[in-house]
C-alpha cells in the first residue's frame, strides 16, 4: 500500500493531463557513453515541443519481462508515463524525450516494441576523445576502447534506417545551426534559431555526465586525447586495428 500513497503524493495532475495529449512520436538518444547524448538531450529539451527526462531511465536497456515485444512496448511506456506524471511538463510539449547511451544496444527492439512509431538519434564521437574522457562519479578512464568500438557499430548497423539519425558530437559543436536544423527535420519540428541559447532554456540543468552545470555550447573537448598525458592510452588506441579501421571509416583519419 505504501506505492499507492507515494505514487499518489508525487502525482502531478497538470503532468498528467499534458502527457496524455503527447502525440508526436517519442524520441530516443543514444550513443556511446561521452559521446555527447546528455548534451544533445539538454538541446533537445529547450525546444518547446519536447519534454526531456533528466537522467537516464535503462527502462528500454532492462531484461524483457514477455515475450512479446507489443506487451514489452506497453509495459516500457507505461514505465515512461510513469515518470514523466511525476515532473513539470511545460505546456508546450508534445512529445517525450529519453536518453540512456546503453540504448544503441537494443535499436532492433526499440523499433519493434514501440511498434515504429519513434525516433531515434544515434550520436557518435571520434574515439580517441572518447576514450580519454573521464566521468565525474568514476575513476579512471570511463569508456574502454573496445565498447567505443562495439557501441558504435550497433548503431551504424541502423544508420539508413528511416526511423534513426546519425550524428556526430563535432558537428553538433562546431556547425550548430546545420547539424540541429538536420535534427529538427528528422524529428518534424520546427527550426528555433535561439535553440544556440539552450543553456539558458533547457530543464536539463545539471546531469551525472557533467562535472558541473550546462554550459554554453563549446568545442573546447574536441581533439583534447592530443594531450601528452593521454599519450600511453592512445598508444592503446592505435595498436588497436578495430578501432583504428572505425576511425577511418567515420572520417576521422585519412
Amino acid at each position: 500500500m505504501k506505492w499507492i500513497f507515494k505514487f499518489i503524493k508525487e502525482l502531478k495532475l497538470r503532468s498528467l493531463y499534458r502527457v496524455l495529449r503527447f502525440h508526436n512520436e517519442p524520441i530516443i538518444i543514444c550513443g556511446c557513453g561521452r559521446s555527447g547524448t546528455s548534451l544533445l538531450l539538454a538541446i533537445l529539451d529547450a525546444h518547446p515541443h519536447i519534454k526531456g527526462i533528466d537522467y537516464e531511465t535503462n527502462i528500454f536497456v532492462w531484461k524483457r519481462y514477455f515475450k512479446s515485444h507489443r506487451i514489452n512496448g506497453i509495459y516500457h511506456s507505461l514505465r515512461i508515463f510513469n515518470q514523466l506524471i511525476r515532473v513539470a511538463i511545460k505546456t508546450t510539449a508534445r512529445r517525450w524525450c529519453e536518453k540512456t547511451p546503453k540504448n544503441v544496444r537494443f535499436i532492433p527492439l526499440i523499433l519493434k516494441e514501440l511498434n515504429g512509431r519513434v525516433k531515434i538519434i544515434h550520436i557518435i564521437r571520434d574515439g580517441r576523445d572518447v576514450c580519454t574522457s573521464y566521468h565525474p562519479t568514476t575513476e579512471g578512464y570511463h569508456v574502454s576502447i573496445d565498447r567505443w568500438v562495439n557501441d558504435v557499430k550497433d548503431g551504424l548497423a541502423f544508420k539508413d534506417h528511416a526511423n534513426v539519425l546519425t550524428i556526430k558530437y563535432e558537428d553538433l559543436v562546431q556547425n550548430f545551426e546545420d547539424s540541429i536544423a538536420t535534427v529538427l527535420q528528422f524529428l518534424d519540428e520546427p527550426y528555433l534559431k535561439d535553440l544556440i541559447d539552450f543553456h539558458e532554456k533547457s530543464n536539463i540543468e545539471k546531469h551525472s555526465a557533467w562535472f558541473d552545470r550546462i554550459k554554453p555550447l563549446n568545442n573546447l573537448s574536441v581533439g583534447k586525447w592530443k594531450n601528452e598525458k593521454h599519450r600511453i592510452r592512445m598508444r592503446e588506441f592505435y595498436q588497436n586495428e578495430p578501432a583504428m579501421n572505425l576511425l577511418q571509416q567515420l572520417d576521422y583519419v585519412k
